[in-house]
């Protein structure tokens, strides 16, 4: 598992959102051993004097049908699997195949993916990175982020870098994970720490992504919010997929040779 952000203080877990990694054909019944992927997200209200940015970028998509569009993107190595929004899908009136992928969440309650789709993930600037990538389909990903105000010497040391998210430090909904697979994709091996208690910048082919710890504005009401402790716990779940087929076996129509 890999946990992004671990809050210190006493606290309840109040939201659970739960991920599926990708599944490389457009049908779950050639699967052997299928994964599931838990995204599990806290929130805590409290003061906090740092918090810990994840790695957002601008990316563009474009479909099969020619139709593209930029969304706000998660960079995430933890996850084994890339996943888009239902409402990035049907902006891009992206056509999607059936998935029999259940996400299963820390309650153990199993949930469906929306169906699966290939879209061609490229830099704003035209640079293709995978032509014909799978995205795992979901109402949502995560809650929005960053949840807190950012002390204004985190944007005075990133003034001099091209960001691949100039919104980096402005509160937004995030449409696309980038997991595993692209991760290693999209980087350029170079990366700069701005200095101590603040956060890196790390290169990519879409810019440079802001991530690590870095200081809060000074105490206000904004920053008396919620905090987001972001989790991915990855396991194979062979019994759940048995299940599925044999579900698929009981529903499918007998097959009767002529005579």
């Amino acid at each position: 598992s890999l946990l992004h952000f671990e809050n210190k203080l006493n606290s309840q877990p109040t939201q659970n959102l739960s991920q599926a990694p990708r599944q490389d054909s457009s049908t779950a019944r050639q699967d052997s051993t299928p994964s599931t992927t838990s995204l599990t997200c806290q929130d805590n209200a409290y003061y906090s004097e740092t918090t810990v940015l994840l790695g957002t970028l601008l990316v563009k998509l474009t479909a099969p049908n020619g139709i593209s569009h930029v969304f706000r993107a998660l960079a995430d190595s933890g996850s084994q699997s890339c996943f888009l929004t239902e409402r990035a899908t049907q902006l891009l009136c992206a056509p999607r195949s059936r998935t029999s992928h259940s996400v299963v969440g820390l309650s153990q309650t199993p949930t469906r993916t929306k169906g699966i789709t290939s879209l061609s993930v490229e830099t704003l600037g035209g640079k293709v990175i995978a032509p014909k990538q799978p995205f795992l389909i979901l109402d949502k990903i995560c809650i929005d982020i960053p949840r807190l105000q950012l002390a204004p010497e985190v944007l005075d040391k990133v003034r001099p870098y091209v960001l691949a998210d100039p919104t980096f430090h402005m509160p937004g909904g995030i449409d696309i994970l980038l997991g595993g697979s692209l991760f290693p994709l999209i980087l350029t091996q170079v990366a700069h720490n701005l200095g101590p208690g603040l956060p890196s910048v790390i290169g990519t082919h879409f810019g440079f992504m802001v991530m690590g710890d870095a200081p809060c504005a000074p105490h206000n009401n904004l920053n008396i919010s919620s905090q987001m402790s972001t989790s991915l716990l990855a396991v194979n779940d062979l019994e759940l997929h048995n299940s599925l087929q044999r579900f698929w076996q009981q529903e499918e129509p007998p097959v009767f040779s002529k005579q």
